[in-house]
C-alpha cells in the first residue's frame, strides 16, 4: 500500500505471497482484458449431407467459404450431399442433386440462377476456385 495510507501488509500476507510464488504463481488476465475468441464452427453434416461450407457456396458468400475452408479438412471440401434439394432465390429456381461437393454446389446455382449480375457471378467463380484448390492441395 502506498505510504500515505498508513497500512502495511501484514507477516502473513508477505508468507502467502512467497508461498503462491513458490508453488507457480498461477496468474491470468481478468476476463475483461481478454480479447474475445470466436469458436470455429465445426464442419458437420445436417441429414441431408449439408455443410456449413457447402451452405455458403450456395448462398454465394465468398469471405465465408473463405473462412470456413481453411478451417476444415479435405473431407469438409468433398463431402456430398445425400439427398437432393430444391431452393428458390428472388425467384429463380435451382435444383441440387443428390452426390455434390461444395464446388458442385456453387456450380449449380452459378449456372441455373439467371438472376445474377457479373459481380455474383464472379464471387460464384472465386467460391469454386477457393474450393478446388481445397481438394487439389490436399
Amino acid at each position: 500500500p502506498p505510504p500515505k495510507s498508513n497500512r502495511h501488509v501484514s507477516k502473513e500476507q508477505i508468507a502467502l505471497l512467497k508461498r503462491w510464488i513458490a508453488e507457480g504463481a498461477g496468474y491470468q488476465n481478468h476476463w475483461a482484458f481478454i480479447p474475445p475468441v470466436r469458436p470455429v464452427q465445426p464442419d458437420v453434416a445436417n441429414a441431408s449431407g449439408w455443410t456449413p461450407v457447402t451452405a455458403a457456396a450456395a448462398m454465394g458468400r465468398v469471405k465465408a467459404v473463405e473462412a470456413f475452408i481453411w478451417h476444415y479438412d479435405f473431407k469438409a471440401a468433398t463431402l456430398r450431399t445425400v439427398d437432393e434439394y430444391l431452393a428458390t432465390y428472388n425467384g429463380q429456381k435451382v435444383v441440387y442433386a443428390a452426390g455434390l461437393d461444395a464446388a458442385e454446389v456453387a456450380f449449380a446455382r452459378l449456372t441455373q440462377d439467371q438472376s445474377f449480375s457479373a459481380q455474383q457471378k464472379n464471387d460464384y467463380a472465386k467460391i469454386i476456385a477457393i474450393i478446388v484448390a481445397k481438394i487439389s492441395g490436399s
